[in-house]
């Protein structure tokens, strides 16, 4: 543990001479807009360098929660300065700095929170759930089946008909249908939501049902292929790549610990999921009488041969500067504690008419926006909120986490189940680095998945395997 500390305090070194870097580069209104890609560049090779000689001198999986949300940092906020995307050049060396000393004060406090010596509230919670192989494949197979009958609840009442259900389904374009969650509404919202929360869960126990189960359920896949066309049908991408891509850790780590190494191959079905997403965005775009097959056909090849990092499309870095220029001197700071969020916004508003919504629409009206929603980043939420006090609350929350999952590694590694809810955990954690509202309307799924996790260890070891469907 203390060479795992003196690696962190390491790297928190590193990224505070970052910033002293940034701010000898932004100091001057001289500076070439072009310096910012430069910091880009050191805050990449800052992160990435030490976490990859952190893994090689502790011998762990490079794969974990710590790298996950830094690796997040990286991938939402700062793909655009690193390679200069259009509209940057606009911004003075002053707001650059601005938005750069957010990004470095939260790695920063991140580092300091992990550093910390937290109690292990988590791995005192899963102990629960470190069985080993020990599982009811037949409690799983009816958790998994009764959670994706739950999440699809919603198109079955109203999805109107079958054939209707099946022609939203084959054709492109983005639906709204009456299935769909509102942004505000009463209590059928509610209830959508919360079998939203099934879906995702359905999906997650099928997967790992197909994993640890001798004999694969086809109805379990049959579901989950549903439940993941509905996601992909969404148009939201990162909701879709959410949804699979614990499933890529899980196998990932458990090849990292049995050294075997077709965990490779991943790499490959990355490239394709990648793809996948891509081609989620063409779908969406494309119109609603097309059909998806065909624009699968028309599109797919072409996507695959494009280079990956034109698949980027969000602006966190973007708004990190119009944040720099408009906030607090345009527009004052919203006000609101967000870190307590997630502690009431499982209320209804139905019951709550008044329940904090929207805490950016200020800053939105500001920039003349409309329709939509930004997605300021998890640093820009809590800025505007609280400013630079906002950020350093993040940063300390995220470390904490982040400790709080990867305190679970050495009992991932004898027990299938804690390493699936870890893997969940730090594919959560690193989308929630897009925003806030992932952590605040998505934690609950952490609940229902450790309870059924829980029941499903066999009650006697000696007991013969159970009846596999």
């Amino acid at each position: 543990m203390d060479k795992n500390r003196n690696l962190v305090i390491f790297e928190l070194f590193i990224i505070a001479i970052i910033g002293i870097f940034a701010y000898v580069f932004f100091s001057s209104r001289a500076t070439s807009w072009q310096s910012m890609q430069f910091i880009a560049s050191l805050i990449f090779l800052g992160v990435i360098i030490p976490l990859k000689l952190e893994s090689q001198e502790l011998k762990i999986c490079m794969v974990n929660t710590k790298s996950a949300i830094l690796l997040g940092v990286l991938a939402w906020v700062l793909v655009d300065p690193l390679v200069l995307r259009e509209g940057l050049e606009r911004f003075t060396p002053e707001t650059v700095f601005k938005a750069f000393s957010m990004i470095t004060l939260f790695i920063a406090m991140f580092y300091i929170s992990y550093l910390a010596r937290w109690k292990p509230y988590l791995r005192n919670i899963f102990s629960r759930l470190d069985y080993g192989d020990s599982v009811d494949t037949t409690k799983l197979f009816n958790y998994a089946l009764i959670s994706c009958i739950i999440g699809l609840l919603p198109v079955i009442i109203w999805g109107k008909s079958l054939s209707k259900i099946v022609d939203v389904l084959i054709h492109a374009g983005r639906w709204t249908e009456p299935w769909g969650r509102a942004a505000y509404g009463g209590w059928s919202d509610w209830f959508k939501t919360g079998c939203g929360f099934f879906q995702i869960l359905g999906f997650q126990l099928s997967i790992f049902h197909f994993f640890i189960a001798k004999r694969k359920s086809r109805v379990l896949i049959i579901l989950a292929f549903l439940v993941a066309l509905f996601v992909f049908n969404s148009g939201t991408r990162y909701a879709f790549a959410s949804l699979l891509l614990p499933g890529f850790v899980f196998y990932y780590i458990t090849a990292f610990n049995r050294k075997n190494k077709k965990r490779y191959l991943l790499f490959v079905l990355l490239y394709l999921l990648l793809s996948f997403l891509q081609l989620q965005l063409v779908v969406r775009t494309s119109s609603s009488r097309e059909r998806i097959g065909e624009v699968i056909g028309e599109s797919f090849f072409g996507i695959i041969k494009t280079q990956p990092i034109a698949y980027h499309r969000d602006d966190q870095f973007m708004q990190l500067l119009y944040l720099a220029e408009y906030v607090p001197d345009k527009v004052p700071y919203e006000g609101e504690f967000l870190i307590l969020r997630p502690l009431y916004h499982f209320i209804p508003r139905a019951m709550w008419p008044n329940k904090p919504a929207n805490f950016d629409a200020a800053y939105e009206n500001a920039l003349g926006i409309r329709g939509y929603t930004v997605a300021l980043s998890l640093v820009g939420d809590f800025f505007i909120c609280q400013g630079w006090l906002g950020i350093c609350i993040i940063g300390v929350f995220m470390g904490f986490l982040a400790k709080q999952f990867d305190l679970l590694i050495e009992m991932s590694k004898h027990s299938p189940a804690v390493l699936f809810i870890y893997s969940y955990g730090l594919v959560f954690l690193f989308t929630t680095i897009r925003g806030y509202q992932i952590l605040y309307e998505g934690w609950y799924i952490f609940i229902f998945m450790y309870i059924a996790l829980k029941k499903i260890k066999l009650q006697k070891r000696t007991q013969s395997e159970s009846c596999e469907y």
